[in-house]
């Protein structure tokens, strides 16, 4: 059974995905879909690598000014965790491509590694960095990430 923090992030990629797959231009693996889910990912993968960091952070007993290792170990599984999740947009697409004509099923790939796997990633690390050092974690997290949005607009 899929826990909490899991579930409803792979709820929300599931969904998206499936709507994608009736839309024009969106329901095949390319640039557009990729783009998607590179959004959604950045998003939802900031907010479970905050949930994770600030869990194991808590369960700090010691106050030290120092990052534990435990909490790195913490990053590293919930970094994990969100790139094994694009893999229900990846399978819903791809299954999709039975039914859908791609132009380029390698190209499509190619975005895919390129837009939502290095979205991840970064807002990974973002989200990590964000819950070490603000209260605010969340907070701080979606501030940079609309102005990152707003600056390439």
């Amino acid at each position: 059974m899929l826990s909490q923090q899991t579930r409803v992030p792979a709820i929300l990629y599931l969904v998206t995905s499936l709507v994608c797959t009736q839309l024009p231009l969106l329901n095949y693996l390319g640039y557009e879909f990729s783009v998607i889910v590179a959004l959604l990912g950045s998003f939802v993968a900031g907010f479970v690598t905050i949930k994770a960091t600030k869990l194991s952070l808590r369960s700090e007993s010691h106050h030290s000014s120092l990052i534990p290792n435990h909490t790195f170990s913490a990053f590293k599984q919930s970094l994990l965790l969100n790139l094994i999740l694009l893999i229900i947009p990846l399978a819903v697409m791809l299954t999709n491509a039975f039914f859908v004509k791609n132009c380029s099923l390698l190209e499509g790939f190619g975005f895919f590694l390129l837009l939502p796997v290095v979205s991840v990633i970064f807002s990974s690390s973002l989200g990590f960095f964000c819950a070490v050092h603000y209260r605010r974690a969340k907070t701080v997290f979606v501030f940079i990430f609309l102005a990152t949005i707003a600056e390439v607009l």
